[in-house]
């Protein structure tokens, strides 16, 4: 049995931040191996990293686990009850009807959306090559989730409203991640200032996302294009704050992973322009008769393989939990009801049994033999089993299009004033975004 309450190392990391929580778990872990108890106050938590129990806890026991922890209540503060946060019987009946616009019977919709915002992010960067300007290319990636994420689920353009969704969001993720990595603090001072600027972030999103409501009510009724008709059509009782949180909920859950990592894909593409030239000629060879389709996106394998080590070395999702709602045994390890369980995507992709070298970026090891070769729960970049994330395929599309659009139209060049370094957050995300000039291929 590992050691159990080494509290001290435990509680500094929350204190002090989300980077001493990170570098205690990877402690722990090679410390203590893949079980660790830990004692957080009066909650016992058990640190899990063995794929199987992961397994076990995610897919093959996953009604014994709820969503209803600590970190995810903060979360749920500024999304609401939505479909993110919400657990077993209320998680079930949003899903039914959210699923649909998840369904592969978007996938034409989804094209052709993701095309077009393609094409205006497009003429940007054409604009951009032409001034030589260095760019930090980040809150353009968040832009871009949030237009694709717009318009696929609530059939609105948000336009001009992209920047201040932006600000909004910004606003609140940065408090999120105060308030998860302070709430030990004794601060009091510190806390009220935060309560004060979270209720006026969570007001100003709350204002610009009920004019959008209001719209949505006065178009034409589409209800397997606009999530909002399609709620206002459940079986079920809803009022305005009901939709508001599911609103709030998928712009929240549905643009900070996926502008996340295609920041960092962007950073690996500057700083190896030996992938740039490979996938370039990857996308020339599957596009040869003409522009890049989205319908055709699935046949870039290699470009397939450099976004799953982007999601390897910066998991979307990098640390989350369970709640235990009765007494289990976990390989060995008693769980008693209440006791939380800790997963990280994180440790289990970075670990050397299954990953050689795991903090060298190499996409090969995305190759189909060495697939194969690893245990499957070895690599979760959208989590596992019925709460795994329902936007994965929608958000694999939005990144293989914006990064072929880039890699066969421009060599990405690395800044050299500004250092990207990771900040450990919610996501995982560059500190100071990612800075990048553009030069036009011929």
């Amino acid at each position: 049995m590992p050691p159990k309450d080494p509290i001290i190392g435990f509680l500094s990391g929350h204190i002090l931040g989300l980077s001493k929580r990170l570098d205690y778990f990877l402690h722990c872990h090679r410390e203590y191996g893949d079980f660790v108890h830990l004692k957080i106050a009066s909650l016992n938590v058990l640190m899990v990293s063995d794929p199987e129990a992961v397994n076990y806890v995610l897919k093959k026991n996953t009604k014994n686990y709820t969503k209803n922890t600590p970190a995810y209540k903060v979360v749920e503060s500024v999304t609401g009850k939505g479909v993110f946060t919400q657990s077993e019987k209320p998680w079930l009946k949003l899903r039914k009807v959210s699923q649909p616009f998840f369904s592969n019977k978007q996938t034409e919709n989804w094209e052709r959306i993701v095309e077009s915002v393609c094409a205006d992010f497009l003429e940007n960067c054409k604009e951009i090559s032409t001034k030589g300007d260095e760019v930090n290319f980040s809150p353009k990636m968040t832009q871009y989730a949030l237009r694709v994420l717009g318009e696929t689920i609530f059939d609105k353009d948000l336009g001009e409203h992209v920047e201040v969704f932006d600000q909004h969001l910004g606003k609140l993720i940065d408090i999120t991640n105060k308030v998860i990595t302070q709430k030990l603090s004794l601060n009091l001072i510190s806390k009220m200032k935060q309560k004060r600027e979270f209720k006026l972030a969570v007001e100003n999103l709350e204002r610009l996302i009920t004019t959008f409501i209001e719209e949505a009510k006065t178009k034409e009724h589409n209800p397997e294009r606009n999530m909002i008709h399609a709620f206002l059509d459940a079986p079920f009782e809803v009022d305005h704050q009901f939709l508001l949180d599911q609103v709030k909920t998928m712009i929240f859950a549905g643009h900070e992973t996926t502008s996340t990592v295609l920041s960092w894909a962007l950073h690996f593409l500057s700083i190896h322009p030996e992938w740039q030239e490979r996938l370039c000629k990857e996308i020339e060879e599957v596009f040869s008769d003409g522009d890049i389709r989205a319908s055709k996106l699935d046949e870039l394998v290699e470009l397939e393989m450099f976004t799953n080590e982007t999601m390897r070395l910066y998991p979307p999702a990098w640390s989350f939990a369970r709640r235990a709602l009765e007494d289990d045994d976990i390989l060995g390890h008693q769980i008693k009801k209440g006791d939380v369980v800790s997963i990280s995507p994180y440790l289990l992709h970075h670990d050397e049994r299954y990953w050689e070298d795991p903090f060298i970026f190499n996409p090969m090891r995305f190759t189909r033999e060495e697939t194969e070769k690893r245990h499957p729960v070895s690599f979760l970049p959208f989590g596992l089993g019925p709460r795994a994330c329902i936007g994965e395929k929608l958000s694999r599309m939005e990144m293989k299009m914006l990064l072929s659009t880039l890699i066969r139209n421009f060599r990405l060049i690395p800044s050299k004033k500004v250092e990207v370094v990771m900040e450990q957050v919610l996501t995982l995300r560059p500190l100071n975004g990612v800075h990048l000039s553009l030069e036009k291929r011929d």
